[in-house]
């Protein structure tokens, strides 16, 4: 019995699942959805993958950001909003940027920022 407690000691740790990557509480996407929810939430949230996803595209479409530049570029566009007295969410501000029509057409995402916090300072559509 002893020889089997050794060799279950030895054995490698069990390899992690690909479909739910570690995400650090220091990562873009993790400080996104704290933002989204008002409070620190636990790495089973399945808001972090979906923030997760959202940074993966834009990063594909965007190569000249890291997903801490779009995640910075998604809170200066938050608190912009939001000092102008406009309700948003990163949530809301990421599905808008990705849905914009010419979006992958530039190398960087900050124009397309930009151009949403200046369409809804405008009065325009979330």
């Amino acid at each position: 019995m002893a020889g089997l407690e050794i060799q279950n000691h030895r054995a490698a740790p069990p390899a992690r699942d690909p479909r739910n990557p570690v995400i650090s509480a220091t990562s873009p996407e993790f400080q996104l959805m704290a933002i989204q929810l008002g409070h620190r939430p636990s790495h089973a949230n399945p808001t972090l993958k979906r923030f997760s996803s959202f940074l993966n595209i834009l990063e594909a479409d965007c190569p000249s950001n890291t997903r801490r530049d779009l995640g910075d570029l998604t809170i200066k566009t938050l608190h912009e909003l939001r000092a102008a007295g406009i309700a948003a969410t990163p949530n809301v501000i990421l599905g808008a940027v990705m849905g914009m029509p010419d979006m992958g057409s530039r190398q960087e995402c900050s124009t397309f920022f930009e151009r949403y916090g200046a369409r809804r300072r405008a009065g325009g559509p979330a």
